[in-house]
């Protein structure tokens, strides 16, 4: 999660984007994180260009493996967590 433009944060990918990604790699949206390691190397052995796949298809491949596995591996952000953050700012102002 990165700062956008006006030093707002931005929240990752939409709900949209993510069933994409889930529909990418053919696993259903409660898929943990080794299902979703166990899909991708099968879709990359199979899809890949030296193995004649689509070089498009293995980046789409790829690049949903990277967004669910970064949403996986992110810690959620709690109300207290961000309350104290705010706090915090305003004292280094």
């Amino acid at each position: 999660m990165t700062e956008g433009m006006g030093g707002r944060r931005d929240k990752g990918p939409s709900k949209a984007q993510l069933s994409a990604c889930f529909a990418a790699l053919g696993v259903p949206a409660y898929a943990k994180e080794a299902e979703l390691r166990r899909a991708y190397r099968q879709l990359v052995l199979s899809e890949h260009p030296d193995k004649g796949g689509e070089p498009a298809r293995f980046h789409e491949i790829q690049s949903s493996y990277d967004t669910l596995l970064a949403k996986a591996r992110s810690p959620p952000v709690s109300t207290e967590t961000s309350r104290n953050a705010r706090r915090l700012y305003r004292r280094l102002r």
